[in-house]
């Protein structure tokens, strides 16, 4: 038994070296890590301007072997320090790591394709871990928020420009004709979208004053165009916020409320006499304040009873401890939401019920 210490103390050194950012030796190893990494992109980038591959083209070429043999080196220690390689192997950094690696290999096969070398600069990415950059990963989360519940405006959004832009090369085209370079509806339809976006290539260009009149409208158009998408998210990311103050307001609040189990039964008798619902259901809630009077409440007071839940026991029974406490946690906490004055009426409800679900819940199995 003594003979296997040293190795496992050698492999865990390693790993807290490799992947813990937290401790000196890690942020050591990382900083360095990130400085080849951009020595290595400056090199391919020098490489790529004639006059000095010309010159260094030897000194280039070697200190880019030096740097793969080390990125191979780190690559393989990154595999042996830990338990299971192949998490690593198919995780969004080991391939980026992988891709980074290999460039320069396969240019023994493939001519040219050492240029690839430069997918190293996704290997930056992870400053991100090593300087703690929590703001801005908390920023970045933020807008994926707010670009996933705002997706559909945006489908819709996008689908009304490919309508627009298939309408005024359509007219374009009619207008201008082959022997001004709007050869087809296809083509007329590209210049429609790269004058509507305000790109303007200049490769075709309209010569008939009718012409000239709708595309002075469509570049108008096109800067109007921008600010719709821009509002969109914007919208969403004010809600957020919005959430996020509300949620700040009441992690510093003593909250309570009164959780109750019950049957199939004694459900459906509440429901029917609370609800006007003849049928039995997975959790009910019942509030003590409107959502205004709770507003209110949360500026003025410490501590808050928020009022009832009743959970269906035979919505959660389960053969697993963990099967029961996650369908255990998800109904309390969508009683608790009910309470905090949300509903699922309508689908934008919804959605702002359904994101304050996933986030408590979160906190909770944090």
């Amino acid at each position: 038994m003594d003979n296997l210490k040293p190795t496992t103390s050698w492999k865990h050194r390693l790993h807290e070296i490799i992947y813990e950012a937290d401790t000196k030796a890690g942020k050591v190893f990382d900083v360095i890590l990130l400085a080849v990494i951009i020595a290595s992109v400056l090199l391919v980038m020098l490489e790529s301007v004639s006059s000095i591959d010309a010159k260094y083209h030897d000194i280039l070429n070697i200190s880019e072997w030096v740097i793969t043999i080390l990125f191979t080196i780190e690559y393989i220690l990154r595999l042996i320090s830990i338990k299971n390689p192949l998490k690593y192997v198919f995780s969004f950094y080991g391939i980026i790591d992988l891709l980074s690696t290999i460039p320069k290999y396969l240019s023994f096969v493939l001519i040219g394709s050492h240029n690839l070398v430069a997918l190293r600069a996704l290997r930056l990415l992870r400053i991100f871990r090593i300087l703690k950059l929590a703001r801005y990963i908390g920023a970045s989360n933020k807008l994926l928020v707010a670009l996933s519940a705002s997706k559909a405006k945006i489908a819709v959004f996008l689908f009304f420009i490919v309508i627009i832009c298939t309408i005024l090369g359509t007219v374009m085209y009619m207008i201008e004709g082959e022997e001004n370079g709007f050869t087809s509806i296809p083509t007329s339809v590209y210049w429609a979208i790269v004058t509507l976006t305000t790109v303007g290539f200049g490769d075709i260009t309209p010569l008939t004053p009718f012409g000239q009149l709708i595309a002075s409208v469509i570049m108008i158009l096109g800067y109007g165009i921008i600010a719709i998408p821009t509002g969109i998210v914007s919208s969403e990311m004010t809600k957020i916020d919005k959430i996020n103050t509300f949620d700040k307001i009441f992690f510093k609040k003593n909250i309570y409320c009164t959780l109750l189990l019950s049957d199939n039964k004694e459900i459906k008798n509440l429901n029917k006499k609370f609800r006007k619902k003849n049928k039995s259901t997975d959790v009910l809630s019942f509030p003590f304040q409107t959502k205004k009077e709770l507003n209110n409440l949360f500026k003025k007071e410490n501590e808050i009873y928020l009022g009832d839940i009743i959970i269906n026991i035979n919505k959660i029974k389960s053969k697993s401890l963990n099967s029961f406490k996650s369908k255990f946690d998800h109904l309390w906490v969508h009683g608790l939401v009910h309470l905090l004055g949300y509903d699922h009426k309508k689908e934008k409800e919804f959605l702002k019920m359904n994101q304050m679900e996933k986030k408590y819940l979160n906190l909770i199995n944090a």
